[in-house]
């Protein structure tokens, strides 16, 4: 479908990126993230533009019923674990068309078995399935990691999660750059703590 993606409120330019990814007709995506907020961000605005045009839908799959709940209550979008959603498809209470797309907060924390269930679920329909992988959460032999090597993906933690008027002096350093966001990965950094080292590193 297309629309306006920077119509769109609230998002930063990664999470407008992947608003325009996981929008996109390719049946497999993966979006990498620490922490699932900014995905909830990019799958309530893709939910949005989806059902406002009454192309689709955005449904969320999760193993733990209560996460994926949570999730769903922050992305606004149907939720459910993959018990409900394997019986709704099984009743026919639920009918997945290739206009859907179905997203899976927290992928990298599912087991192997967890994955396959998911992908034998969804794939019948044609619909889109987009995994979080969250580099934090992952084991060194996670299906999610192997994936999100070899196709295309869609980052959110980039320099647009660092306040504007500190971006600059990290765009101007290639090597600080580099090292702010390998901290950003295995450290889980928050833009807030992003900004305090930068004005320690900078003000001295």
């Amino acid at each position: 479908p297309e629309f306006d993606i920077f119509s769109m409120t609230g998002l930063n330019g990664d999470e407008r990126r992947a608003v325009d990814y996981v929008a996109w007709p390719a049946r497999l995506g993966v979006v990498e993230a620490v922490g699932s907020e900014g995905f909830a961000r990019v799958s309530g605005a893709v939910g949005a533009a989806l059902s406002e045009q009454r192309a689709g839908r955005v449904l969320a799959l999760g193993g733990n019923r209560r996460s994926v709940q949570h999730f769903g209550a922050a992305a606004n979008v149907e939720a459910f674990d993959l018990y409900q959603f394997g019986r709704s498809l099984q009743q026919k209470e639920l009918v997945l068309s290739a206009q859907d797309v179905i997203v899976v907060p927290d992928a990298s924390g599912l087991h192997q078995d967890d994955l396959e269930l998911v992908m034998n679920l969804v794939e019948p329909s044609g619909a889109k399935l987009v995994l979080h992988r969250d580099p934090s959460l992952e084991a060194t032999g996670s299906i999610v990691r192997h994936l999100g090597e070899r196709i295309a993906t869609a980052d959110l933690d980039g320099l647009d999660g660092v306040a504007p008027e500190w971006r600059g002096l990290l765009q101007g350093n290639e090597a600080l750059e580099a090292c702010v966001a390998a901290q950003w990965k295995s450290d889980r950094l928050s833009g807030h703590s992003i900004e305090a080292l930068q004005r320690e590193a900078f003000v001295k």
